[in-house]
């Protein structure tokens, strides 16, 4: 084996290992990550996996202030620990060829502390305990005075030779103020030293929204590798959770040292996955990933991987690895049960039957597992509307008049079952519509406000005849959009259009004199886009003088008896006057 001085400069270097290539002499420094001095004295293990894939094992010391050296081949990466005996453990992941650019490293170094990935210290808010390492207390519902073996201490009082002398043990950190717990099973202090754990104690995205209440939180650690798994404990709100329904999880982000996400669940595949994270990969853990089947909580067992505790209220997860998730968890809310009209705005004609739909649906698996009774209360703000109500149960309209009630009805969860009112008015006017639900004895008191608009035209009459170009007078009653724009139809084409504003009638002169028999509305549009119409009529254009020929008797004629006749061109004709001596005679 030929050996080079590592100068600081590339060298190309050969082995019975193979062939490493281009290598360099990289200078570490440890500094105080508060004081930004010198970190003192420390054991540094590196682990260098060469572009070949091979591991070479690196261990040195520290010179008294905090400086050592490492090899690194370009394009390799250089897994670091560093084991200080004044602060906590760093583990850290670096990569050759930005090393080599940079051949002079600071590496920051803290006290141990429990951290949100921010950097803020937990403080006083984290009580550290340590329990026996068996089945019994490795598990979320382990018994605290049987399992503790210490004491519990707060994070700023904890002695971390009191625990690596403890040998195999389990790690249990609460913090106090929100009741999220994270416990190492089985960690070996001894080895590896104490870990220097980090999370958020609140979601760092949470919606409470619609049939589901999801959140997710970040946690994440610089500790050791040498545990078995970590039980992660997440208090949720029971009065915002129907906690007979189903709870999911998902991992939604992995994270690498620096909290940067290195796996979106939203953007990555598991084949993605980082080689750290491989123990992921397999089940039970890899169901963790599945976006359209994620990862099924049990109510019943404490051993699960995902477990809830509705009792306590709390959640608990299982990972195998914890240097950066962020688990994800949804389940339905308490009170999820909506109704939503088609429409903001529904047309009416008075005197005929128009109809108004509503969606029912339920995210409430606690209203949804059993028949329910259902009764519907409508309301308008004007008397003398009469309506009836159907529900549609997936075969038919079931009807009844006006309120109605359906008796053991299965409000299947997050299916819309569909209401139909069929209501008239008796006059032109704008009203407002409200609809309540009772689901059993209990009043969800689901107020829905629609709103009834009605086109009113008070001219041209019905079936008018008009010499050409139509003047219509137009009245829209409206409160959902006092203002919209209307457009005049006849004969199915848009002939002009024009604004109307609510209670005030508007008068819209049309250039159109084709001579015919025409149906005629008009049409106006809300802010929603929802469409409406006034009542079709029948207008009559004719704007042709008649034609009167073949007049008889014939100019200068005889008779002791005169008859007169004569022959009119025009279809729109109703009657014809004789003048003689421009006097009127018939």
């Amino acid at each position: 084996i030929s050996l080079y001085p590592l100068a600081g400069t590339s060298k190309s270097v050969g082995g019975s290992f193979g062939y490493l290539g281009n290598v360099s002499k990289v200078t570490f420094h440890l500094r105080d990550g508060n004081q930004n001095s010198s970190a003192g004295q420390a054991h540094v293990d590196g682990v260098l996996t060469t572009t070949d894939g091979t591991d070479i094992r690196l261990m040195t010391e520290t010179d008294s202030t905090g400086n050592f050296t490492m090899m690194v081949q370009q394009g390799a990466r250089l897994k670091l620990q560093v084991f200080s005996q004044q602060y906590a453990p760093k583990k850290l992941t670096l990569y050759g060829t930005d090393l080599i650019d940079s051949p002079d490293y600071n590496i920051t170094l803290k006290s141990f502390n429990m951290e949100r990935p921010d950097g803020s210290s937990l403080g006083d808010k984290v009580m550290i305990d340590f329990f026996i390492s068996n089945s019994t207390c490795n598990r979320p519902d382990a018994n605290r005075t049987e399992c503790s073996l210490f004491n519990a201490a707060q994070a700023d009082q904890f002695s971390p030779l009191q625990a690596m002398l403890g040998g195999d043990l389990s790690l249990r950190l609460t913090q106090t103020d929100t009741g999220v717990v994270v416990q190492y099973v089985n960690v070996d202090l001894l080895a590896s030293g104490p870990p220097d754990a980090e999370y958020n104690d609140q979601p760092i995205d949470s919606n409470t929204a619609g049939s589901a209440l999801e959140n997710v939180w970040r946690f994440g650690s610089q500790g050791p590798d040498i545990y078995d798994k970590v039980l992660i404990g997440i208090p949720y709100n029971d009065t915002t959770t129907d906690e007979s329904g189903a709870f999911h999880i998902n991992l939604n982000f992995l994270y690498d040292e620096s909290w940067n996400v290195i796996w979106n669940i939203s953007l990555n595949s598991t084949a993605e996955i980082p080689g750290d994270y491989a123990e992921y990969t397999v089940d039970p853990y890899l169901q963790y990933f599945n976006v359209t089947d994620p990862m099924s909580c049990s109510k019943t067992d404490p051993t699960a991987t995902c477990y809830v505790n509705t009792t306590d209220n709390m959640l608990w997860v299982t990972v195998p690895h914890f240097s950066g998730v962020a688990p994800g968890i949804d389940t339905n809310g308490y009170g999820d049960v909506n109704l939503t009209a088609t429409q903001a705005t529904y047309y009416c004609i008075p005197g005929t039957v128009c109809s108004a739909y509503v969606n029912i649906t339920s995210g409430n698996v606690t209203i949804s597992d059993v028949l329910r009774n259902l009764t519907v209360n409508s309301t308008f703000t004007d008397a003398g509307i009469t309506w009836n109500t159907s529900l549609y149960n997936g075969t038919l309209w079931d009807n009844r008049t006006a309120d109605g009630f359906w008796q053991d009805f299965n409000l299947t969860i997050n299916t819309a079952f569909q209401l139909r009112f069929d209501f008239m008015l008796p006059d032109y006017m704008t009203t407002k519509w409200a609809v309540n639900l009772t689901i059993d004895d209990q009043v969800i008191n689901v107020v829905l406000d629609p709103f009834i608009d009605s086109i009113n035209i008070s001219a041209p009459a019905e079936g008018q005849l008009i010499a050409g170009n139509p003047v219509i007078n137009v009245t829209l009653f409206s409160d959902n959009a006092t203002t919209q724009n209307c457009n005049l139809t006849v004969g199915g084409v848009d002939i002009g259009n024009f604004t109307a504003t609510n209670g005030t009638e508007v008068s819209y002169a049309a250039s159109y004199s084709t001579n015919g028999t025409y149906s005629w509305n008009v049409s106006c549009v809300d802010a929603y886009g929802n469409l409406g119409y006034s009542a079709t009529r029948t207008l009559i254009v004719d704007s042709q003088t008649p034609e009167v020929s073949g007049i008889l008797p014939t100019a200068g004629s005889e008779d002791a008896v005169i008859s007169f006749n004569a022959t009119v061109a025009d279809a729109n004709i109703s009657s014809c006057n004789l003048y003689v001596n421009s006097s009127l005679e018939g």
